[in-house]
């Protein structure tokens, strides 16, 4: 996987699901869609990133961010929560954003 960043499959056997956990890549599943995401293992959503910053996700594939971010919010109950500084719904996402950026502002 050398030159590839990203490989996403669907609807994966489970005798194939465990080869591919033998591979030294990073794997996140998305149970509920039957999805595999499949990374190198130093590739990741939080590689780029420095400094302090804010996140939102929902799924596996975030836990990098959450566990590099300054203050991370799961949005849903997904697995990625037990990482999450705060839990919200969907419709508190705007309200959130909004409070967020107040606070901000007034740090600046």
């Amino acid at each position: 996987m050398e030159h590839i960043c990203k490989l996403i499959l669907f609807d994966v056997p489970k005798g194939a699901l465990n080869e591919l956990m033998k591979l030294p890549v990073t794997i996140s599943q998305y149970a509920s869609e039957n999805i595999v995401d499949i990374c190198p293992l130093d590739i990741h959503k939080a590689r780029s990133l420095q400094g302090d910053f804010i996140v939102f996700g929902n799924d596996m594939n975030d836990r990098t961010l959450f566990e590099e971010a300054s203050y991370s919010i799961c949005v849903g109950n997904g697995e990625v929560a037990q990482f999450a500084s705060r839990i919200i719904t969907e419709q508190e996402v705007a309200q959130t954003i909004r409070t967020m950026n107040k606070f901000i502002r007034k740090l600046n």
